[in-house]
């Protein structure tokens, strides 16, 4: 037997497919008070939709494949979060610490390794 899904308003069918998700007998159980607030949650907590003066869309086949390129453009709505002083600074220490750490390692490990290469030539040439 087959359940039908459950229209819960609105245009979005996203909500609709969340909402229908949820068990029956939980989803009766709930006051429309309650599912209009988890309505409202959900609404809230979906990514928006941004609106692009130019937006263009195309495919192009190449090579027994085709290839997707997108090209938007738009308003900046991001707002200004431009790096401080203090900032590029912590990053420049935590870069050079980094490369440290890096030149370090190498530098271990080369040893190790030399050290692992001196004792196998040292007993092939005991064993000679």
């Amino acid at each position: 037997m087959k359940i039908s899904k459950m229209n819960f308003g609105g245009k979005n069918h996203f909500i609709n497919d969340i909402l229908n998700s949820i068990n029956r007998d939980v989803l009766y159980s709930l006051s429309f008070e309650q599912l209009a607030e988890i309505k409202k949650a959900i609404e809230e907590n979906l990514p928006k939709r941004k609106k692009h003066s130019i937006d263009v869309h195309f495919t192009l086949p190449f090579l027994f494949k085709r290839y997707y390129f997108v090209f938007s453009s738009g308003t900046d709505t991001r707002g200004n979060k431009k790096a401080t002083q203090k900032q590029i600074e912590q990053r420049v220490r935590t870069r050079t610490s980094d490369i440290v750490i890096v030149f370090a390692s190498f530098f271990c490990l080369s040893a190790f390794i030399g050290t692992i290469i001196y004792r196998i030539i040292k007993l092939i040439a005991a064993r000679l």
